[in-house]
């Protein structure tokens, strides 16, 4: 059983197969659509996409005997050059992708009993196979498991129990290749969520920005999250909305509702206690339909990852500024701000956090060490402006100096 909105009427439609080699398509309220007579009987179920890029959903499933068979979704209509004849039988479900061409039709991907992968374009009219060897009786997953590589890996389980990971690359140009690394075109499990059938090719999904990704270590009370809301596929219906989640592990941290797709920006407040997970935004859409993009992060790590309790409690007060520096103590004792200058140094600086770790003379050669400790951990250290060495240092909890 698949359900999804095969019409684009803002309804939800159910594919049911039996095993009677029957498949049929019911709307919401039960009522036979359309029904076909599959070649076969499937029991791995079927996935929906828009294979040949004509802008209607498909559906698509493959049999026991080996044949693969695709319905256009709105009306049960087999499409030209389908089904096709595999050779062998086939126990799993089919993958569908786009690891050939960046645009035009999807690409079908399924295994066979006799060890082969076949890979079959989303018109119809061409495929390939590739001989694995192995009988793999389970969905292959897609993932960009090689991030400098602009392609996706595939994951092919075996029955004797190996897993092989298969490159797609071509010898196309960067431009040409299908995917680069969008996790909307990634399939990492037998569904993506709870309740996801349909491949949509980046038509439709939540996708977290790159700038946001780069987010390793998050520190203070809130960061924000960048990401698009896409839904090509929205109905001319007024009842539309997103209701966005943010999670880290399983921690709550955001949600909010949006009525429109875009870009949004959002201050996501930080958890009450050190983690370091993925932080998971979700996206539902009236349906119940879910979609997610994660990202890894650490939040406060360091009261985790550093073991020694004398560091990590000096490192703790310093970032909570219980510390004998100027800036604090001249707090205490009402000291206006311009007054609190360091004494250690005759620059006439205010002796603050920053000063005391990046600027003052009189700790240069103990500076000299961190920063030569830190240029061994993050890339062209010595090359960064001071403010940003002063936020990297207090954001990477591997920098440590007796």
């Amino acid at each position: 059983v698949l359900v999804e909105d095969l019409n684009n009427d803002g309804k939800l439609e159910i594919v049911v197969t039996d095993s009677s080699v029957n498949v049929m398509c019911l709307d919401s309220n039960g009522d036979l659509l359309w029904d076909a007579s599959l070649p076969g009987v499937s029991t791995a179920g079927s996935r929906v996409a828009d294979i040949n890029d004509d802008q209607i959903l498909d559906v698509v499933i493959a049999t026991n005997i080996g044949y693969v068979v695709a319905f256009r979704g709105d009306t049960g209509e087999v499409l030209p050059n389908w089904p096709k004849t595999l050779g062998n039988k086939v126990l799993s479900n089919v993958l569908i992708s786009r690891i050939k061409n960046k645009e035009g039709p999807l690409d079908i991907l399924v295994p066979t009993y006799d060890g082969s992968l076949h890979v079959i374009s989303g018109d119809g009219r061409c495929s390939d196979v590739v001989w694995l060897g192995e009988q793999s009786l389970v969905q292959l997953l897609a993932a960009d498991l090689h991030k400098e590589t602009p392609a996706l890996e595939l994951l092919v389980s075996t029955m004797d129990g190996t897993l092989m990971c298969l490159h797609t690359s071509t010898n196309k140009s960067m431009t040409d290749l299908a995917t680069v690394t969008s996790t909307l075109h990634e399939w990492t499990a037998e569904t993506n969520t709870h309740n996801s059938f349909t491949f949509w090719d980046s038509k439709v999904g939540v996708e977290i920005s790159e700038s946001t990704r780069q987010l390793v270590h998050v520190t203070g009370m809130s960061f924000v999250i960048e990401f698009t809301i896409l839904d090509e596929h929205k109905a001319k219906t007024a009842w539309n909305y997103y209701h966005i989640k943010f999670l880290i592990g399983s921690i709550f941290l955001h949600s909010e509702n949006f009525s429109m797709p875009g870009q949004y920006m959002v201050t996501i407040p930080c958890p009450h206690k050190p983690v370091k997970s993925s932080v998971q935004v979700e996206m539902r859409n009236q349906h119940g339909q879910v979609f997610t993009d994660s990202f890894p992060v650490s939040m406060e790590s360091y009261l985790i990852n550093i073991k020694n309790i004398d560091l990590r409690t000096s490192l703790a007060k310093f970032r909570l500024s219980d510390h004998a520096l100027k800036i604090e103590t001249g707090r205490h004792n009402c000291t206006p701000l311009s007054n609190r200058v360091c004494d250690m140094c005759n620059q006439d600086t205010i002796e603050n956090e920053f000063h005391f770790m990046v600027e003052c003379p009189k700790y240069s050669n103990r500076r000299s060490v961190l920063f030569d400790t830190a240029a061994d951990v993050i890339d062209s250290f010595h090359n960064l402006p001071p403010e940003e060495q002063f936020t990297a240092l207090l954001n990477n909890d591997s920098i440590v100096i007796q």
